[in-house]
């Protein structure tokens, strides 16, 4: 998945830059860093989580773009994160190249709203990106 192209090309891992992985087992050292799986049969369709305690992140595999699973995980993660986070602020963030638009509409979906833009703010193998900030408000009904 990460050494897709296509897959990574926005891709500003863990809040450092890093380009796209040149081997199967430097995306399988990465993944082994990210994920725990129970079933060895099971498929690695793609990570999101939380980072710095209030950053959200995700990437998918190609194939399986636009099948609802970033949708599906961003609302698991939003749902977890509104009901255990004691935080006094009380919000996500997310940081998206700005060329990125499908991540920044699906981070509105939930919403994300911009709160600030950036240039060059991290370099990758397509070079210097900008970025466009978004923070989402815990929901009233969970307040």
């Amino acid at each position: 998945m990460a050494g897709t192209v296509r897959v990574t090309y926005y891709m500003n891992a863990i809040g450092r830059s890093t380009a796209v992985h040149t081997s199967v087992e430097e995306t399988k050292d990465f993944l082994d860093m990210m994920i725990e799986s129970r079933e060895p049969k099971s498929t690695v369709i793609g990570i999101a989580g939380i980072w710095d305690d209030d950053e959200i992140g995700f990437i998918f595999n190609r194939e399986y773009w636009g099948k609802g699973y970033a949708s599906e995980a961003l609302q698991v993660l939003l749902n977890k994160f509104w009901t255990e986070n004691k935080s006094a602020q009380g919000l996500v963030k997310a940081d998206a190249d700005p060329r990125n638009e499908s991540c920044i509409q699906l981070l509105k979906k939930f919403g994300f709203v911009e709160v600030g833009r950036a240039k060059n703010t991290f370099e990758t193998h397509i070079g210097w990106c900008d970025s466009v900030y978004l923070e989402a408000k815990k929901p009233n009904a969970l307040k």
